[in-house]
């Protein structure tokens, strides 16, 4: 994902050959892969410390953060869907250079990214929360523990 935003400040999709865009694209498919891990890993931390984390108060907060989460999940498999039916269309257009208009390929590609960045830019935002609300539990867990 770094990769869109090291990416020279000219018009790339405008000038970049299909097989270009196709590496670009199926690079964008397994970072939605690696992200959909992690969403799944924080699924995984919500449900091991959701009793912790709502008996300390933060309820409507967890409540929040696991419909953002089921939300960007769902998000996560749109842009894969999206994603891999692009790279199909690019990979039909490599082979067939005018089966598909290439200014509304090319428009579809950074749309694309624009979904992209804005679905990582969210999903950090997220994990940031869940990791600050998650801390928080196992700081009192441990002060609890030592007093008792």
């Amino acid at each position: 994902m770094e990769n869109l935003k090291s990416e020279p400040k000219t018009n790339f999709s405008g000038e970049a050959q299909w097989h270009q865009m196709y590496l670009l694209t199926e690079q964008l498919y397994s970072d939605l892969q690696f992200y959909k891990d992690d969403l799944s890993f924080l699924y995984h931390l919500v449900d091991n410390y959701f009793m912790g984390l709502t008996h300390y108060g933060n309820l409507d907060e967890m409540r929040g953060i696991a419909k953002e989460l089921t939300d960007e999940s769902s998000t996560c498999d749109e842009l894969q869907n999206k994603s891999a039916l692009h790279l199909k269309q690019l990979a039909e257009l490599i082979d067939a250079p005018h089966k598909y208009d290439s200014n509304q390929i090319r428009s579809e590609h950074d749309k694309l990214q624009n979904e992209v960045i804005s679905f990582v830019n969210k999903l950090r935002k997220n994990k940031i929360e869940v990791f600050a609300i998650t801390e928080k539990v196992i700081k009192k867990e441990i002060q609890k523990r030592l007093t008792a």
